[in-house]
């Protein structure tokens, strides 16, 4: 057996665990806090506006990335992938803002949904840099399952497969940089400890609020930070464009 088909083995079985993990365990509910945000400021009729207008910075971050993969010259499969990346990112900067408006459960479906948007994608770009298969099938299954995961939680209240969805990615990912390590992957680890400080953030909203002097919340930071973290992706790909580009000078 090759060493590629030992890694691909060890991928989809840690998926597997995953989504055998995400219905197994036992489910965990939405605390009714969820929706109490440290900062509910408004600013020019903007309720909330810390929160919704910190969305501004994916929507930036997505609109240049979107345009980066317009102009850049990858594989089709890599391409598209990331394109699908940037505009679930848009689309997660409205869902976002419009849940922060007026936060409540109804309003919180529009702002996970996007975000599966963001991480499935992402995972298949990941992985398409690393190994060639079918984009047709792979990007829209993981699309489906991430969407899912959402509707499963906004019925049944069980957030487990949303959060395997999630974090599950965000593993995959890493484990296939450790299997098929790539130039530029230490912006990738970059992302990863950008968006984990963004979480740790949004637990830590009231004190970060507080030791602000009451100017910015937890959450709001946690909106720059996870923003940011895909701008170490857009580095990524700006550093193998660059890379690219030397080896055929």
């Amino acid at each position: 057996m090759s060493k590629l088909s030992i890694k691909l083995k060890i991928i989809l079985c840690v998926a597997s665990v995953l989504i055998l993990l995400a219905f197994i365990l036992p489910p965990v509910s939405q605390p009714n806090s969820f929706h109490h945000f440290a900062d509910g400021r408004p600013w020019l009729g903007i309720a909330n506006a810390g929160n919704v207008l910190s969305n501004l910075s994916f929507l930036f971050v997505g609109i240049y990335g979107m345009f980066f993969c317009f102009q850049a010259q990858r594989q089709a499969n890599v391409k598209i992938a990331y394109l699908a990346v940037f505009i679930g990112l848009i689309l997660t900067s409205l869902g976002s803002a419009y849940y922060h408006w007026q936060p409540d459960s109804n309003r919180l479906v529009w702002d996970r949904l996007p975000m599966t948007l963001v991480f499935m994608p992402l995972l298949v770009a990941v992985l398409s840099e690393r190994i060639y298969f079918n984009l047709r099938i792979i990007l829209p299954a993981l699309l489906l399952t991430g969407i899912f995961t959402v509707v499963y939680w906004s019925y049944s209240g069980n957030l487990i497969p949303y959060f395997a969805a999630q974090y599950g990615s965000i593993f995959l990912l890493l484990l296939s940089t450790f299997l098929f390590p790539l130039k530029g992957d230490k912006w990738l680890y970059f992302a990863c400890i950008s968006y984990g400080a963004a979480m740790l953030c949004e637990r830590l909203d009231l004190l970060i609020f507080q030791a602000s002097g009451y100017i910015i919340s937890g959450h709001t930071v946690k909106h720059i930070l996870a923003a940011l973290a895909f701008c170490f992706i857009l580095n990524k790909l700006n550093y193998q464009r660059a890379a690219l580009n030397s080896d055929r000078a």
